[in-house]
């Protein structure tokens, strides 16, 4: 059986995973490599950490021939490489196939961009891909990117796993997503300031079951130090949406603690506007929707790390719900930017006092 996606046709098999609700995962990033290639001019040595049919390496060298430089595609189950080769041939695309465990495989090999993208959490695979660029000092600046698809231990719904797993406290709450990329991201920095790398999330994303960040690592004791300006907490109090930024801590309830967490950008502004345009080039059957979710993240950026939740201010105003647009509309015309988030159909993001918020909530 084949299947088309994006710019390639994929024969799939039923001893290799392949999910097709991630498309819309692999067409933004497939974006993001092109966006790479536009915004820094930087030719990639590509390596797909698990790589299954080869769908996503393979759409990345198709769609972005000018930005991968070599491909490799790693896998360990033993019965990819028939599959995988048949794959690049079909599609025209040169790569190699290599049978191995991720973790085994990148430790000495000189890649600049690598995709880990495994069932469950990525936890395990950060610091070793990390180590493999620090191993080569050629390697300047590199390129991470990440798939987590366990949200329900990031988002707090399993939370001693989380704290277990990621070294964080989260929040099961209604704005626990992006608590969740937040948590992700500072364990990514500090496994990159450990081999002094500096981190850039490129972009983040948010999207049914799996959470989605691009990080740009460049070399150099000052990116690392720098980085941990960016470390933080949010305070949480349920029962007045009162949110807090910190640097340290400052609840002694757990429950209302998050973090420690990345309290930077999400997203380089620049970088998505690119993705944004790229993808009006493209003919991708998710287009719109891609534009849509591009737009979102443009309008978080320079925003709080938090964003709050219509319906549970109408439970904590004690009042009707009204339109979001409404609201944005209240909040915009008094002074205070506020824009949709991607992360919830009903979550917006302002720097509006939450007293002001309340005051155009319930007018």
């Amino acid at each position: 059986m084949q299947v088309r996606e994006g710019s390639v046709i994929i024969e799939l098999s039923d001893r290799l995973f392949y999910n097709p609700h991630m498309e819309f995962c692999r067409d933004m990033s497939s974006l993001s490599v092109g966006a790479i290639g536009r915004m820094f001019g930087d030719r990639l040595d590509l390596c797909d950490g698990f790589t299954g049919t080869g769908i996503r390496g393979i759409r990345y060298a198709k769609e972005n021939p000018d930005v991968i430089e070599r491909l490799t595609l790693v896998d360990a189950n033993r019965f990819a490489k028939e599959v995988v080769v048949k794959n690049l041939k079909i599609n025209g695309v040169e790569g190699e196939f290599v049978q191995d465990d991720i973790i085994h495989y990148v430790y000495g090999k000189h890649h600049t961009f690598v995709e880990i993208d495994p069932f469950g959490t990525p936890q395990p695979f950060i610091r070793p891909v990390i180590s493999s660029f620090y191993s080569d000092n050629s390697i300047k600046t590199a390129y991470l990117s990440v798939t987590a698809t366990d949200p329900a231990v990031l988002c707090g719904a399993h939370y001693k796993a989380c704290v277990k797993l990621y070294h964080s406290y989260p929040l099961h709450t209604s704005f626990c997503h992006e608590v969740g990329i937040r948590i992700l991201l500072i364990n990514i920095m500090w496994a990159a300031n450990e081999y002094d790398f500096g981190i850039e999330p490129l972009f983040s994303l948010s999207h049914r079951h799996y959470m989605k960040v691009l990080v740009r690592l460049q070399r150099g004791a000052r990116y690392a130090t720098d980085n941990t300006k960016m470390m933080g907490y949010l305070t949480y109090d349920p029962k007045e949406y009162n949110i807090e930024v910190s640097r340290f801590p400052m609840s002694q309830e757990q429950s209302r603690i998050g973090g420690p967490l990345w309290l930077g950008e999400l997203h380089n502004r620049r970088f998505v506007s690119i993705m944004r345009e790229i993808n009006r080039e493209r003919d991708y059957k998710n287009k719109e929707k891609l534009d849509k979710y591009l737009s979102m993240m443009i309008g978080e950026v320079d925003m709080p790390p938090y964003f709050y939740d219509t319906h549970l201010l109408a439970k904590v105003f004690k009042h009707q719900p009204i339109k979001l647009q409404d609201l944005l509309d209240r909040l915009n015309d008094r002074g205070y930017p506020a824009v949709k988030t991607h992360f919830s159909p009903n979550g917006f993001k302002t720097r509006a006092p939450l007293e002001v918020i309340r005051e155009c909530f319930t007018r």
